[in-house]
């Protein structure tokens, strides 16, 4: 299984080599999202990692698909061998062109861009880009996603582009972001197979997923949110045409990982709102919301983005980096009192500047941004989109400036000892609105220089402003010399600055506002809790209340260096056992897919219900993966071990019975019992199916038939006797015209009730098998009806391979088009039937009866006859009991149809069975009738070609007698 991995911007950067047009470079990109894929994603060199470049980037149109003619290579039953996960899909334009090719000319003339490509493919996972218009990129990356969805998502409605107020422009340039989801999702599902994972990355790409499940809906579709998920209200109101398609498509992802748990909560409540019919379930053992909703079901997780510890660790540890970090502290505190406190604070700015010029493609002109207005303007799609400057309200470095004054004006004995250094780069100086904002910031940092002052201390200042970027050695040498880490951002995904600066130095103290994701990430943990000594670290609920800033600056400015560092100590263990790779881990993890069947513990007859109808689905789709030549993916294995776990964790003590909950007529609370031994022994032939039908071996089916052997109930020799009379038979016919078997007939099971007789997934791919390769006709004639609870219910096999006779053969179901059923039967008749059967149900809510409703089949109704169950496959019913059932119901016979004309009563070791007699002959409608209907309505002649008749009891007979 592969990683696609998608997201807007790629993990490298491609620059032009200097004074070149044709030569190009590549390098190692920078961010948050690089950070945390790129472990990952170097784990196997077969992932895909798809991208655009941007319009600077000249990349030529794609070429040619792969030839998928290619016959597929099967086993020795004809069943495609399912091949790992290695790459079949390549884009043409990166692979190595044919000598003597007619163009070959014109891709050499390409190749500068694309061998730097190649060559980064064949030692890394493959990068793919991602051809996108020009104008639609522009409108989508710099307006919607930077305009409008980032400043929405982050509660910060000022920074909307005010363009979007105007319902035109706002419903033009969604459609450019629909438009770019849409390429996006086009090329992730052209290089995807059936088994890979898609995982798609951020704001930019939000409806990616319901654009890949438009396109193929078997696709496994996982969504991540770097950012917070915190909209407004009147997100709903003045941008509803975008609000509410964003909270469609996240849904339509397969699973859905926030950084936080107050994000989580926010979606599942504007779901809640929004879509009220939409059905939330949360499970609290594995702390998942699942939302359901117009036919998708989506997992929503709660995953903390991390750093990559190790890299980290290994400067803070180097010796050159520890003497500077000595450096650093003497240089800062060198006016200070012995017992002052070095505060940290260091700003990843956004750079809006760069986000313009890559949305409007000018990395190389000479733009000249307006500098008489207070906005910076972009041109996308001829409409004037204005963007203010986030840095703004990310750094919110005016507010700790106040929250300093505040601190010296309150604690004044803190003068002379404390200094603050505050990192803020000052670029992109000709841009207005920055140069202002920067400008008061430095002129703050001046004023409280010239306010706070110690006359013991002339020289002392309180801080100290650095506007130069610092390389990650040097900042991790601050990270060595600080005493308290600051990281009070007004709203932030994560803030990876806190956990950089604990991890690198857990004697510090850390000091961080609620408005970053690690705070709430902390306080979940437990970290910050009012028992004692439960304040791991120090927190900021208002950065606005200038006041109370400062009194948490004056708690970790007094705290005690041991008790510091032990709380330290506590926050870097937990960071180091919830690293980056952890992150990326729990979120790939297969076992919190929706298909996944969870774990759960068994109380009553509706929690076994639901259980086994989630098999059924589970089962049909590795019956349909493997018969295709598909890979499995690993939460198949995952949903068979959870099942069998929800069966033996609710067992009886020392027991294979379940007792569970259930209610009759009036409510009263009663028991059913099952013994669930073969549904236990039919999930682990299942498993051990996956492990053989996942080889490469040819004989990998024949292989599992050996292993098969240990499952029967008379042991090894005597499943190998039975085998070699199956293939003694079988070859005598070699290939048949027409193949007619009861259900059990086949592959006989015992399970305790006929809703959880599913068929397993190695029966069904095996009676699939032998259909495609040996039969023409194939059909399973039953006594169960067709549905409710029926064969169509608890079989695996898909549409096309049989066709089923359900109720003895008196309703038939070719496919989905295709049904025909007996019309012999008049409505009196099925009236009379119908009766019947409601007059049996209401003898099974007796107490002494209930029982009889849920073991084997209970009380079905079929087409044209009624049966109910008197007895389970392991005789667990006192026989007396069954034997006064039975006397009651030919009691209800004989009061309905006194002259015995309409109705045949036959009595089985298991069940009491009710037939319409036809009218005619008097006689019970047999399979054997069943089967004549069937080659009447499909006009079929019975008296040519090899006909293969299975059987297992007294009533398959008159099948043999049919077609003899």
């Amino acid at each position: 299984e592969r990683v696609i991995n998608v997201s807007n911007a790629p993990p490298v950067q491609l620059k032009r080599r200097r004074g070149s047009d044709d030569q190009w470079e590549i390098g190692q990109g920078s961010g948050g999202l690089v950070s945390c894929c790129d472990p990952f994603m170097g784990k196997d060199t077969e992932n895909v990692w798809l991208a655009c470049f941007g319009p600077d980037v000249p990349f030529p149109g794609s070429g040619s698909e792969v030839n998928s003619s290619t016959p597929k290579l099967t086993n020795s039953l004809g069943i495609p061998i399912i091949h790992p996960a290695i790459t079949e899909v390549k884009m043409s334009m990166l692979l190595e062109q044919e000598e003597g090719d007619e163009v070959i000319e014109e891709v050499r003339e390409e190749m500068s861009l694309l061998g730097v490509l190649r060559n980064y493919n064949k030692d890394n996972y493959k990068l793919n880009p991602v051809i996108v218009n020009e104008s639609d990129y522009n409108t989508y990356y710099g307006g919607i996603s930077n305009g409008l969805l980032w400043p929405a998502l982050h509660t910060l409605t000022e920074y909307i582009v005010k363009d979007y107020d105007d319902s035109n422009v706002l419903r033009d340039h969604w459609n450019a972001y629909v438009r770019v989801n849409y390429q996006f999702a086009l090329n992730a599902v052209r290089k995807s197979r059936p088994q890979d994972f898609l995982w798609i990355h951020d704001y930019h790409l939000i409806l990616t997923g319901m654009v890949v499940h438009s396109l193929d809906a078997d696709i496994e579709v996982g969504f991540f949110l770097h950012i917070p998920f915190q909209p407004p209200p009147e997100f709903f109101t003045k941008y509803l045409v975008v609000a509410e398609a964003v909270v469609r498509g996240i849904m339509r992802f397969t699973k859905v990982g926030f950084q936080t748990h107050l994000d989580r909560q926010t979606f599942v409540d504007i779901v809640r709102e929004r879509f009220p019919v939409a059905r939330i379930q949360y499970n609290e053992k594995t702390d998942k919301h699942v939302v359901s909703y117009d036919g998708f079901t989506s997992t929503l997780g709660v995953f903390p983005v991390s750093i990559k510890n190790e890299d980290f660790l290994a400067i803070a540890e180097t010796p050159s980096i520890q003497n500077n970090a000595k450096s650093i502290r003497q240089r800062v505190m060198k006016h200070s009192k012995p017992d002052g406190r070095f505060f940290f604070s260091v700003e990843r700015s956004r750079d809006v500047t760069n986000i313009i010029k890559e949305a409007i493609g000018s990395y190389t002109a000479d733009y000249r941004w307006p500098l008489d207005r207070p906005e910076l303007t972009q041109a996308c799609n001829r409409k004037t989109i204005r963007v203010a400057p986030v840095e703004t309200h990310c750094n919110n470095i005016q507010e700790k400036i106040k929250a300093f004054m505040e601190y010296y004006r309150l604690f004044p004995d803190r003068l002379g000892k404390d200094v603050f250094v505050q990192v803020a780069v000052t670029n992109r100086r000709t841009v207005e609105t920055y140069r202002v904002y920067q400008d008061d910031c430095l002129a703050a940092f001046k004023l409280l220089n010239e306010t706070c002052r110690c006359a013991d201390q002339p020289d002392w200042r309180p801080c100290i402003f650095l506007t130069d970027g610092l390389t990650r050695p040097n900042l991790v040498a601050h990270y060595l010399a600080m005493d308290v880490g600051v990281v009070t951002p007004r709203k932030d995904g994560m803030n990876l600055v806190a956990k950089e600066m604990i991890v690198c130095n857990p004697k510090a103290s850390l000091l961080i506002s609620c408005g970053a994701g690690t705070e709430q990430q902390f306080n979940s943990a437990g970290f910050y809790t009012d028992a004692p000594d439960g304040h791991c670290y120090h927190r900021v609920t208002d950065i606005y209340d200038s006041i109370n800033f400062a009194k948490v600056l004056y708690e970790a400015a007094v705290q005690e260096s041991s008790n510091a560092e032990v709380h330290g100590r506590r926050l870097k263990d937990f960071m180091l056992v919830n690293s980056i790779e952890k992150w990326s881990d729990n979120f790939l993890d297969p076992s919190w897919t929706p298909d996944v069947v969870q774990v759960t513990t068994l109380k009553t007859m509706k929690d076994f219900n639901l259980l086994f109808a989630q098999l059924t689905n589970v089962r049909r789709k590795i019956v349909q993966r493997v018969l295709n030549g598909q890979s499995l993916r690993p939460h198949f294995a995952i949903s068979l071990r959870n099942v069998h776990q929800s069966l033996e964790q609710s067992l009886d003590p020392q027991t294979r019975l379940l007792t569970l909950a259930a209610s009759d007529a009036v409510g009263a609370k009663i028991s059913a019992v099952y013994d669930v031994q073969d549904e236990l022994r039919q999930l682990n032939i299942d498993l051990d199916f996956l492990k053989y039908v996942q080889s490469e071996a040819y004989d990998n089916l024949e292989q599992f038939l050996q292993d098969l052997s240990k499952y029967h109930p008379s042991g090894v020799d005597e499943f190998a006797k039975e085998l070699e009379n199956v293939l003694t038979l079988i070859s005598k016919g070699d290939y048949f015209d027409y193949f007619f078997s009861d259900r059990d007939g086949t592959l006989r099971s015992y399970t305790c009730t006929y809703a959880s007789s599913v068929q397993g997934a190695y029966s069904g791919v095996i009676q699939a098998t032998f259909a495609h390769r040996c039969t023409q006709y194939a059909a399973i004639v039953t006594s169960a009806p067709l549905r409710n609870i029926g064969i169509l219910d608890v079989l695996v096999v898909p549409d096309g391979y049989y066709c089923y006779g359900a109720s003895g053969g008196r309703e038939w179901y070719v496919r989905a088009n295709k049904r025909f059923k007996d019309t012999s039967i008049s409505d009196a008749d099925l009236q009379m039937l119908e009766l019947l059967a409601d007059r049996i149900a209401l003898l099974l809510e007796k107490p002494e009866f209930r029982q009889f409703a849920w073991i084997g089949s209970g009380l079905q109704r079929h087409y044209g006859h009624v049966t109910v169950t008197r007895q389970d496959v392991y005789n667990s019913i006192d026989q007396d009991l069954s034997d006064k059932l039975f006397m009651n119901v030919f009691q209800l016979v004989n009061e309905i149809d006194p002259s015995g004309r309409c109705l045949h009563v036959s009595d089985t070791e298991t069940d009491i069975k009710i037939h319409l007699k036809a009218k005619l002959s008097g006689k019970t409608f047999t399979k054997g009738h069943g089967i004549r209907l069937f080659a009447e309505k499909m006009k079929l002649d019975l008296s040519r070609g090899n006909i293969l008749v299975c059987g297992d009891s007294e009533t398959d007979l008159p099948m043999l007698k049919e077609v003899s």
